[in-house]
This record gives structure tokens, sequence and C-alpha cells, in this order.
């Protein structure tokens, strides 16, 4: 073996040797510790935020989030925690936050079941939700949302039943699924290896009735839909009360 590849071995040898010793003492800066290595044991805990919001900020390392509608009209945050990592959940300045404490570091371990956030609403108008995921899937359904934000890595996204102003989805190698929703303004999905499935129906003023057989119009303020002059009340907003 010739000097220079001697010296090129060695070389290679103390850059790998550099190379572990600064990787340990970044995990030991995060937190590491070798008991995260250990299976874990999950405790489901339940919060009631206190006070009106109207933005949602959602922040979770790898647990599946699930965002739907509250069938008894009050707002819960069901989440898994351990003993070393906890959510803060609270309600500020009209911002509802819901962040987990737990870093890169802390968040390694094995378990056969993923972590579970799930976050029930009540059913009214809200103006904003950010959504931060690293490999947790995401599932928001049945909810009115003005701007729709989702950021994650690998964990699928779901969408289904949503009325949404705007929506903006971003992944690394996560799937995308969008289906039975509304929009109003631009929809925006990002994703470098994920598929991106999308049901979409767009039609303009065609009428959902069959042979002009709808009175609707007619009924509440007289324009016959019949004579060319439908006000299309099948598109209005409507209040139950």
């Amino acid at each position: 073996m010739h000097n220079w590849e001697k010296r090129m071995m060695r070389m290679g040898l103390m850059l790998l040797l550099i190379g572990a010793v600064l990787s340990v003492g970044a995990l030991a800066v995060n937190g590491f510790s070798l008991d995260g290595l250990e299976g874990v044991s999950y405790q489901e805990v339940t919060y009631t935020p206190e006070g009106e919001f109207d933005r949602l900020d959602v922040s979770a390392v790898d647990a599946d989030i699930r965002i739907q509608p509250a069938q008894d009209g009050v707002c819960r945050v069901v989440c898994d925690e351990t003993e070393r990592w906890h959510y803060t959940v609270e309600v500020q300045d009209g911002v509802l936050t819901v962040h987990s404490d737990a870093n890169w570091g802390t968040g390694i371990h094995f378990n056969t079941k993923s972590p579970r956030l799930m976050i029930q609403l009540p059913e009214r108008d809200y103006a904003e939700l950010k959504l931060h995921s690293v490999s947790g899937d995401v599932d928001v359904t049945g909810l009115r949302i003005g701007a729709l934000a989702i950021d994650t890595t690998s964990g699928e996204v779901e969408l289904e039943k949503l009325a949404l102003g705007s929506l903006d989805v971003e992944t690394v190698s996560g799937d995308v699924d969008l289906k039975d929703s509304i929009a109003t303004g631009d929809v925006i999905i990002r994703s470098t290896s994920g598929e991106i499935e999308l049901e979409t129906f767009i039609h303009g003023a065609m009428c959902m009735s069959y042979s002009g057989r709808c009175m609707l119009s007619s009924f509440l303020n007289g324009r016959s839909a019949n004579r060319g002059a439908c006000s299309q009340p099948c598109r209005w907003s409507y209040v139950l009360e």
C-alpha cells in the first residue's frame, strides 16, 4: 500500500471519529436519552380549553392528529401523553394553541401504537387552522375554515367534508387525499414524493333539478326558474334555528 493511500485512510478514520463525537454531542444537547429507546406507555389526557377563539395552532411530533366537529358542542383536546412528553393547551388572543413539548431527541422510541391527538371543535366558522406534524397522520373533517395550512414530513393527510376559503398543504413523502370539500380560494398542495388524490366537481349555472321542476326560487321570491329568472336559492347560505 502506498504512503498516500495510508494517509487517506487515516484521514477518513479521523473524520468518522469527529463525526461520531459531534453526533453524540448534538443528541445530548437535544435531550436524547437511551431511556427513550425503550417502549413507552401512553396515558390518555383530556383538556377542555376555556375562552373564545376562531384560530388554531396545532403542533405535534409523531402523533396521529384528528380534528373533527364535537357532537355536543364542547371543545375537547384528547391526547396521549407519557411521563416525559406533555401538551400545552391554552387559549390566548383568540388562538387555541396545542403544542407538544417532545422534540426530535426525546421523541425517539419503540412502540407499535402511534400516539393520538384528537381535537373536537364546536360547529362554527373558524378563521384559520395551522397544523404542523413530523411523522404522524393528519385527518381533518367536517369543519368550516377560512384558511387551512398543513405542514408535515411523512404523515398521510386526509381532508374530507370541509368548507374552506384557502388550502395550503406541504409534505415531503406523505400522501394527500382531498374529497367532498369546497374551497372558494386558492388550493395549493405540494408533495415531493407522496401521492395526491383529488375529487373535483366544477360547474357554472347548471341547475341541480330535473327538467325545470324546481319551484324553490318562485316560492321564495317570485322569480320562476321555468321562465329563466331563477335566483339560485340552492346556492344560498342558510342558518338552521
